[in-house]
């Protein structure tokens, strides 16, 4: 089913393969022995080009990153879709790990990767508040958007750390219903991913529930799509979209919730046509 354009993941790729070391990501014992054995490759990239001290930086392994840094790991190095350490770490939210990367000047703290995001996005992304406000305070630029225009806020919003997304709205001049290159909202990620406490922010700062994407999905298809029952309710009883609006495919909101298995919320439309 036709609903939206799929979305690129905020983060760095998940690494489903690679050299030996990298089974080591949560195993610190396997990981000492590793090191002890004679094919040891520290700086060696797996899949997507991640080295193993990525993962511990994704892990947010500071115990696990400090042994990597001793035993040689190069923490300059990119993967191949242009992700830094600091990006990384910003993923795994470990400020004692970001603080390191920062001090050794290996990232650049408004580093982008090839879709634009940089590592503030990241921590939005994930809904990292340490890391968020460690990088606020290290002076990253929130006004910066990824290749899809998508803002600070849009990235908070999909993280659904309602604190990280209460600090956009109160500390920049960023548009509550500011939309990116397919027409979504800060709102629209909200309620698809059914973060219910940012929703109901949302809602409360003036975020408009009337808008359509560039395929003519209205906020309750986006809600069905997530399934979050709450914010289902809410729309429904607010009256401000049309139930049975269909988008660009021909497809409401009811056949959306039908497609991705939310039956319960498929059954709450229909009752109450």
């Amino acid at each position: 089913m036709h609903m939206q354009p799929e979305s690129q993941t905020p983060s760095p790729d998940k690494d489903q393969g690679g050299h030996n070391v990298h089974d080591a990501e949560n195993n610190l014992t396997a990981f000492k022995h590793i090191l002890s054995s004679d094919d040891k490759d520290i700086n060696h990239r797996g899949q997507n080009g991640k080295t193993a001290i990525m993962c511990a930086a994704q892990e947010g392994n500071s115990e696990m990153f400090e042994l990597f840094v001793a035993t040689g790991a190069d923490i300059s190095i990119l993967d191949a879709g242009g992700n830094n350490i600091l990006h990384y770490a910003s993923v795994g939210g470990d400020v004692k790990i970001m603080k390191y990367i920062i001090s050794e000047h290996k990232a650049s703290i408004n580093s982008r990767d090839e879709y634009q995001r940089t590592p503030v996005v990241l921590a939005a992304s994930y809904g990292r508040v340490d890391a968020f406000m460690f990088l606020v305070n290290q002076g990253v630029d929130l006004t910066l958007k990824d290749a899809f225009s998508n803002n600070i806020l849009h990235s908070a919003c999909y993280g659904g750390n309602v604190d990280i997304v209460k600090y956009i709205l109160s500390q920049t001049p960023v548009n509550i219903n500011s939309i990116d290159k397919f027409l979504r909202t800060p709102v629209m990620w909200a309620a698809q991913l059914g973060h219910k406490l940012v929703f109901d922010l949302l809602v409360d700062r003036g975020g408009d529930l009337k808008l359509h994407d560039f395929v003519g999905n209205n906020i309750l298809h986006y809600a069905c799509t997530g399934g979050d029952m709450e914010i289902v309710k809410y729309l429904l009883s607010s009256n401000v979209v049309d139930r049975d609006g269909r988008n660009g495919y021909g497809f409401t909101a009811s056949a959306v919730a039908k497609h991705h298995g939310h039956g319960s919320v498929q059954e709450l439309i229909l009752s109450q046509r």
